[in-house]
């Protein structure tokens, strides 16, 4: 019994030291409002939020299931700004992926294998889940990319 308390205390502590200093949470809730830049110089940032699955057992499920709707939240958004980014020769990126069906295959790859920089949950167990794209990756995939 006082080592799951133990486990717990600790538990408890991880958390209210991840949240410390977050720019999307506050007192274990999502903050009302945030500031994004979400075109950096060096990479593409987006945040994605997700509520857990309410029939979930568990909170370990709890926990899963909200992260992977903010997963998938991230990602949409990560390629609508993808998408809106300039390319010679197409305009933007949305037009070169109607007509080049490959860079669509590569965009979506890469938004895929973007990198997960931060997941934080609130006290509901709701998630948000901070992605990051390197601009290189893009100009990797295609050097028409405008980066």
């Amino acid at each position: 019994m006082t080592k799951n308390r133990s486990l717990w205390f600790l538990a408890a502590a991880f958390v209210a030291a991840g949240c410390a200093g977050s720019k999307t949470m506050e007192k274990g809730q999502i903050k009302q409002s945030w500031e994004q830049d979400q075109v950096q110089k060096n990479f593409i940032e987006v945040r994605g939020i997700g509520a857990s699955d309410p029939t979930a057992a568990s909170d370990a499920q709890k926990r899963y299931t909200s992260r992977e709707a903010a997963l998938i939240d991230a990602q949409a958004k990560l390629i609508e700004i993808v998408k809106g980014l300039d390319m010679d020769g197409y305009g933007t990126a949305s037009k070169g992926m109607l007509i080049d069906q490959e860079l669509t295959k590569k965009v979506n790859g890469a938004v895929r294998g973007a990198t997960e920089v931060k997941t934080e949950w609130d006290n509901q167990l709701g998630c948000v889940i901070t992605l990051h794209l390197d601009k290189r990756t893009l100009k990797s995939l295609d050097s028409r990319f405008k980066i």
